[in-house]
């Protein structure tokens, strides 16, 4: 989960990078794109494990209910 957390982060920062570079006219329209398609990864990354998270602790106390 945190590492999901800090992929996430990083992902935005070069997301913007790119979105500055791109209004300047230094990156291209493929690079903006390819930083964005990064972020949407990591953003599902980060919700995935946020799942796997809420997932494991219901499983948990499912067993500690169960005894």
């Amino acid at each position: 989960y945190e590492t999901a957390k800090k992929n996430l982060g990083l992902a935005e920062r070069i997301e913007k990078k790119n979105q500055t570079k791109y209004f300047e006219g230094i990156a291209t329209s493929f690079e903006l794109r390819q930083a964005q398609t990064q972020l949407y990864d990591a953003q599902q990354g980060y919700l995935q494990s946020m799942v796997a998270v809420v997932n494991k602790k219901t499983d948990l106390e499912t067993i500690l209910n169960e005894e």
